[in-house]
C-alpha cells in the first residue's frame, strides 16, 4: 500500500463516509470504494461498519486508524524537514518529554542550543514518560526527556542529566513550616499529596520507618498538587523540586528536606536504540554536554 492510502483511509473516517471523502479528496467514488476495499483485503481484516449514512471503524479499525496517523505524521514532519533544508534552515528538533519543566532546567537544555542555531524550529510533544517513550519509538519525536523508569528500557540509550530532590512543600500556616528541614517520622501522620510517579517512591521511603503513607491526593500533573496545598492547606506535598528550591518560600508554601532519606527523582534523554541520530539531534545532545557517541549515533 502507498502513503496515499493512509491519508485516504484517514480522510473517510475524518468526513465519515465514502462520498464526503471522494468530494474533499477530488477521487471518485467508486474508486475511493474499491481502494478501502482492496485495503481491508489485504490486511484480512473488516476496518469500517458499512450499512449507515455514518461508517464506524471496527475494533482493527481502531487499530489501523491509529497507525495510520502515526505514519502521516511522520511522513508530514519529513516534508517539512526535507523543505526546511532545501529553504536554507536548519530543520525542525523534534522532543517529547514531560510537563511542567523548571525554568532553570529549561534554560539549561536550550539557552546555548537556540543562542548558537537561531534558523532551528522546534516541536514540543509533553506527555508522561511512557508515552515520551512511545513517541520517540514510534518516531514521531527524536529525543525523549523523562524523570521515571519506563518500560522495555532495552530500546533505548537512557543518558542522565539531572537529579532533582522530593521535598516537602506545605502551606506557611502549617505547623511544619516553621523547621529547616523535616524527617520521615514527623511527616508519617500527615496527609499527602503527589504524583502518580512519585507515589511507589513514597511507599518505598515510609517502609524504611515501618509505615504507610496517607496518601490524600494521587495526580499525574504536579501543578494540581501545588494548587490543592496552596488552596485548601489540609494537606503537604511531596513533590520533585528543582536544586535551588530547598529552603525557599514560594507562592504561600514552604519547601523544606527530608534530612533521613535520599529522595530523588533522575531525569534523562533518551534515544531508540538502532535508529540513527539526525546531526540536529546530536548537535543539540552535544550543546548540553550528554554523550552522544554510542555505536548507532
Amino acid at each position: 500500500m502507498t502513503i496515499e492510502t493512509y491519508y485516504n483511509f484517514l480522510k473517510i473516517v475524518e468526513c465519515g463516509s465514502i462520498l464526503a471523502a471522494s468530494q474533499e479528496l477530488l477521487i471518485a467514488q467508486p474508486s475511493l470504494s474499491t481502494q478501502l476495499k482492496n485495503l481491508e483485503k489485504s490486511l484480512g481484516a473488516t476496518l469500517v461498519e458499512r450499512g449507515s449514512k455514518q461508517l464506524c471503524l471496527t475494533p482493527a479499525g481502531e487499530i489501523f486508524y491509529q497507525k495510520a496517523q502515526a505514519i502521516c505524521s511522520l511522513d508530514t514532519e519529513l516534508r517539512r524537514e526535507l523543505q526546511d533544508y532545501l529553504s536554507g534552515t536548519a530543520g525542525t528538533l523534534r522532543i517529547s518529554m514531560t510537563p511542567s519543566n523548571p525554568a532553570d532546567m529549561l534554560h539549561t537544555l536550550f539557552d546555548r542550543f537556540v543562542r548558537e542555531h537561531p534558523q532551528v524550529h522546534f516541536q514540543f510533544q509533553e506527555a508522561l514518560s511512557g508515552q515520551v517513550a512511545e513517541n520517540v519509538r514510534m518516531g514521531l519525536s527524536e529525543i525523549g526527556i523523562i524523570r521515571s523508569r519506563i518500560r522495555n528500557v532495552d530500546d533505548f540509550h537512557v543518558l542522565p542529566f539531572r537529579s532533582e530532590e522530593i521535598m516537602v512543600l506545605l502551606s506557611t500556616s502549617h505547623p511544619l513550616a516553621k523547621y529547616s528541614s523535616l524527617t520521615l517520622e514527623q511527616i508519617k501522620n500527615e496527609r499527602i499529596a503527589t504524583t502518580d510517579m512519585i507515589a511507589p517512591m513514597v511507599e518505598t521511603a515510609f517502609r524504611t520507618i515501618h509505615a504507610e503513607p496517607r496518601f490524600y491526593l494521587k495526580t499525574a500533573i504536579r501543578r494540581t498538587a501545588l494548587f490543592w496545598i496552596s488552596s485548601y492547606q489540609n494537606c503537604i506535598a511531596l513533590l520533585h523540586c528543582s536544586p535551588d528550591e530547598a529552603g525557599r518560600e514560594q507562592d504561600g508554601c514552604r519547601i523544606l528536606r527530608i534530612s533521613d532519606y535520599d529522595f530523588s527523582v533522575r531525569r534523562s534523554f533518551i534515544i531508540l536504540r538502532n535508529r540513527k541520530l539526525s546531526p540536529l539531534g546530536r548537535e543539540f545532545l552535544r550543546s548540553v554536554g550528554a554523550p552522544c557517541d554510542f555505536p548507532d549515533a
